[in-house]
């Protein structure tokens, strides 16, 4: 049996590099995690000999960095720790574009990679006119309005399908 070990080269990392895929996400959603890894002149991965800040920019507007899947923890920078070669990060756009994602170090040749943002994040606000009752919900979720239900705006990027529920007693008049 043979097996291959691949590890750090040994030799000083000269650059950055995206080793994560470029992605495609909707307007308001979360990315799965994109990775940068510092790299020797060859292009295998080279460990930093101390922790290397490494700043996130990008093309564009409405773009956010992210340290957590659920994209609610901002920040500006990610940091590899010594003696690895990799770190990553989360973003989130809200309007429909290609931003270019663009990281940097001290002594380091930077890298870019554009990703897809599909679609706009739009706000979405129902209230109930009249002296009637019921609910209105929405799919995906995320509007749940009247009768002890209290999230009467949300954001939401997409379709979004709306269903009132008449109150005892009361007719929905439909909607404007």
């Amino acid at each position: 049996q043979t097996e291959s070990i691949v590890g750090n080269s040994g030799a000083a990392p000269t650059k950055l590099a995206f080793i994560t895929a470029p992605q495609s996400i909707p307007a308001g959603t979360c990315s799965a995690q994109a990775q940068v890894q510092s790299q020797d002149g060859s292009g295998s991965p080279a460990n930093v000999a101390a922790a290397t800040t490494v700043d996130l920019m990008f093309t564009g507007s409405g773009l956010g960095f992210y340290s957590d899947m659920a994209c609610a923890a901002p920040l500006y920078s990610i940091s590899i720790p010594a003696a690895t070669s990799v770190a990553g990060f989360y973003f989130k756009g809200t309007s429909d574009g290609a931003p270019m994602i663009t990281v940097s170090a001290p002594g380091l040749t930077g890298a870019a990679q554009t990703e897809t943002i599909s679609g706009s994040v739009f706000n979405l606000t129902v209230s109930n006119v009249g002296s009637g009752g019921g609910r209105v919900v929405s799919a995906p979720t995320g509007i749940n309005c009247g009768n002890g239900g209290v999230i009467c705006s949300n954001n939401f990027s997409g379709t979004v399908t709306l269903t009132a529920a008449e109150g005892t007693g009361s007719v929905f008049g439909g909607w404007s």
